[in-house]
């Protein structure tokens, strides 16, 4: 396994991710709202203080983690794509 800074390159292989786990739960992915971030990560995430991870499994995108900033003085962030 390895553990790799996320790259906009990734955005495919998240949205079919993510999309499957939210069908698990009968939903899905909404690329025009609330899941538009996985269409340009570095835009979304990094480019904003951020950071976005991907873990692989040979060249399989297995699982993700990302953070966003909420208040820097107080040091304060949220997580987001787990």
């Amino acid at each position: 396994m390895n553990l790799r800074e996320g790259l906009k390159e990734d955005g495919p292989a998240l949205i079919e991710l993510v999309d499957g786990v939210y069908r698990e739960y009968g939903d899905q992915i909404f690329l025009e709202g609330a899941d538009a971030d996985l269409l340009d990560i570095e835009a979304a995430y990094q480019r904003r203080g951020g950071a976005f991870v991907v873990l692989e499994e040979g060249n399989t995108i297995i699982g993700s983690h990302a953070t966003l900033p909420l208040d820097r003085d107080k040091g304060l962030l949220t997580f987001r794509r787990v």
